[in-house]
């Protein structure tokens, strides 16, 4: 299989050489079958993941912090008190929203 130079390993392989950004860096012929086979190796095909789907809701308040947590409560009229934990606050956002 073919490797890119050392000092450049995000060159790509062409039929000229390798090339980095449109500029010829090492001058040597590869076959289509090279490239195709170090372009597969480079770029694996997507793995698909067995696992559980997350549901809208807990994905959107896993990605927020306290204060955009109780934000969004007091908007949706459910009170949460600022020292309880960002855990806690989400359980309590998921049994007091309708999902």
């Amino acid at each position: 299989m073919i490797k890119p130079p050392r000092w450049s390993p995000d060159a790509t392989p062409t039929s000229r050489g390798w090339e980095y950004n449109g500029e010829l860096l090492t001058c040597r012929r590869h076959t289509q079958e090279e490239i195709d086979e170090y372009m597969n190796d480079f770029n694996p095909k997507p793995m698909t993941l067995t696992e559980s789907p997350v549901s809208e809701s807990e994905f959107f308040f896993e990605h927020m912090d306290k204060a955009q947590l109780k934000a969004f409560g007091e908007a949706n009229g459910v009170s949460l008190d600022g020292r309880m934990s960002v855990h806690n606050m989400v359980q309590t956002l998921k049994e007091s929203i309708p999902h």
